[in-house]
């Protein structure tokens, strides 16, 4: 990618990455927005463990919310600052086929 360096990433992770982009989302809506108009949708098999590995990476921080009405908690996720930097390197990437002959 034009000599930048990034951490690799697979279009999933991509995918939420974007979900992640300008809000903070607990599982299940990362997975309704994923799901919403995709062919083959995922399930929370795929949804977690990707989630683990952008932790993994550091793309990812999460923490836990306060629910109301006794509800169960739920782990709240956001984009790191690296892993917003590693979905600018992918999106420039993904412009930069376009300009390509």
């Amino acid at each position: 990618m034009g000599g930048k360096k990034s951490v690799g990433i697979s279009s999933l992770e991509e995918d939420i990455l974007t979900c992640l982009e300008n809000r903070t989302l607990y599982g299940l809506e990362i997975l309704d927005i994923l799901n919403n108009g995709r062919q083959k949708p995922i399930g929370f098999g795929s949804l977690y463990p990707t989630l683990g590995r952008l932790e993994g990476k550091r793309l990812v921080t999460w923490k836990w919310g306060e629910e109301k009405n006794g509800g169960a908690r739920r782990k709240y996720y956001q984009i790191s600052p690296d892993g917003l930097k590693a979905l600018r390197l992918v999106q420039e990437y993904r412009e930069s086929l376009k300009l390509r002959i």
